[in-house]
């Protein structure tokens, strides 16, 4: 592989970077097999920081807080709910894992707000997906987040 980068080792870190993180997310989707929503939760979170962190190590051009973060949040709360319907999940097993991907998406207005982007499309669909998603979960499955709330935090 080196031959391939003669002279250009900041290419092969990338590639190396980037094998580690197929197989982080590999590691991730086995170990959380049983549990789509939450696995699916911890994505958004490894891939998102994965993103900034390869950003940075490559000079910081804005390109995971303007494309990658948002981009990762919208797919995330997309594919829960098409997992939801394809596994037919009960509301109690995946609702928190939702409402949790749901405020990770609000996450790129603070993007907004901090002026860390350059193209403001992605951010603001990701931001508009989320508080809809926020809305419609509060408003018909509100008792349940209690519930869960209440059990998982022994309340």
């Amino acid at each position: 592989i080196e031959l391939i980068w003669i002279g250009r080792m900041e290419n092969l870190q990338l590639a190396l970077f980037g094998i580690m993180s197929m197989w982080l997310s590999v590691l991730i989707l086995i170990r959380k097999r049983r549990n789509i929503a939450k696995g699916i939760v911890y994505l958004i979170v490894s891939l998102s920081l994965l993103c900034i962190y390869l950003d940075y190590l490559s000079g910081w051009s804005g390109w995971s807080t303007t494309y990658a973060v948002p981009i990762i949040c919208s797919f995330a709360i997309i594919s829960l709910y098409i997992a939801v319907r394809l596994v037919n999940l009960g509301v109690r097993d995946y609702v928190l894992y939702l409402l949790t991907a749901a405020l990770l998406g609000l996450l790129p207005a603070l993007f907004l707000t901090l002026d860390w982007v350059t193209t403001s499309l992605p951010s603001s669909l990701s931001v508009m997906m989320s508080a809809v998603t926020l809305v419609i979960i509060l408003l018909y499955h509100g008792g349940e987040i209690w519930r869960e709330l209440e059990k998982r935090m022994h309340v």
